[in-house]
C-alpha cells in the first residue's frame, strides 16, 4: 500500500506500478486523516515526520503509522525522539490491561 497526499506523487507511482508491477495500491491522502487502511508487518515512511509543522501533527503521523502495524508489531523512528513518546502509545494499544 502506498500512500501520499500528492495526487501527482500518486499518479507517477501508478505509472511506475503499470511499467513494472509489484501488486501495490496506491492512495491519495492525508496519514493525519487516514485512519485504519489496513494491519501491516511494516510501514515505511522516510519522508513522512518531517513534514509535521507541530508537535501535535508528529504525533498525529506516528500514531497512524501505529494504528496500521499488526498487533504485537513494534513500531520504530529511528533517529528521533519520538520512540519514547509514542512507545507509551504502543503499549497502551496493543497490550489492554
Amino acid at each position: 500500500m502506498g500512500v501520499d497526499i500528492s495526487a501527482r506523487m500518486i499518479e507517477l507511482a501508478g505509472q511506475e506500478e503499470a511499467a513494472n508491477p509489484l501488486m501495490i495500491e496506491y492512495i491519495v491522502g492525508d496519514v493525519q486523516k487516514l485512519g485504519e487502511i489496513g494491519r501491516f508487518d511494516l510501514v515505511v515512511a522516510p519522508y513522512l515526520l518531517n513534514y509535521a509543522r507541530s508537535k501535535e501533527q508528529l504525533l498525529d503521523m506516528c500514531r497512524a503509522v501505529v494504528n496500521n502495524l499488526k498487533p504485537g508489531v513494534p513500531a520504530e523512528f529511528p533517529k528521533t525522539k519520538i520512540n519514547m513518546v509514542i512507545g507509551a502509545y504502543h503499549e497502551k494499544r496493543t497490550h489492554p490491561c
